[in-house]
């Protein structure tokens, strides 16, 4: 007679840990999916790319250069270095350049005056920092000569001048050609090679 409550004690037994069994599993995949939802809401998110503005500038040290609509310029330490305008800007985000249609531009020199060009295309490469110019351009010093060319390139961290093609400088009565122009940013140092030429007074 006793041995029904035993084997109803051992089933019972048997029952309750398999339901203790059970319940440590459900409660394990609870904490799981409760880990998982942290995890989810708490992983950082992956960089974003920045919308570009209308008025944008990229700084390095004390440079910085700027656009703003169809222009853009360039200061070091507070003070404006150059600045062109356009008919059209166009900045290309994967090479980082400028492309500028139609520009006007001064470059501002040490001693308070400028020289002014005008080209049919130019190119900006900010890393280097340097405006590479293509079709009919032509510059002025306020207060020295002008030069025309084919291509040139302005170079702001060394301020010179560099043109090829066609080259043609005119100073005061003098007129000197040949192919390839070298000149500081205030045109007082000029030197111009290949196949040079110079014509004093009309002669």
């Amino acid at each position: 007679m006793d041995l029904v409550p035993e084997a109803l004690e051992h089933t019972l037994h048997e029952r309750i840990r398999h339901v203790n069994k059970s319940a440590y599993i459900l409660i394990a995949c609870i904490g799981l999916f409760i880990a998982g939802i942290v995890y989810y809401y708490a992983k950082p998110e992956p960089p974003k790319e920045a919308n570009q503005p209308a008025e944008q500038a990229v700084q390095q040290a004390n440079i910085n250069v700027a656009f703003d609509g169809t222009s853009m310029f360039e200061e070091v330490n507070g003070q404006r270095s150059w600045e062109l305008k356009a008919e059209s800007i166009t900045l290309d985000p994967n090479t980082k350049l400028t492309h500028l249609n139609n520009i006007k531009g001064s470059v501002f020199q040490e001693k308070g005056g400028k020289v002014e060009f005008t080209a049919k295309n130019a190119v900006f490469e900010p890393d280097n920092r340097v405006i590479t110019m293509e079709g009919e351009i032509k510059a002025q010093a306020s207060d020295s000569g002008v030069f025309t060319a084919e291509k040139a390139n302005y170079y702001s961290k060394d301020k010179k001048f560099e043109a090829t093609g066609k080259i043609k400088l005119i100073k005061d009565d003098t007129v000197i050609t040949g192919d390839k122009l070298e000149s500081d940013a205030n045109m007082e140092k000029i030197k111009i090679t290949g196949q040079a030429k110079v014509i004093r007074g009309g002669n």
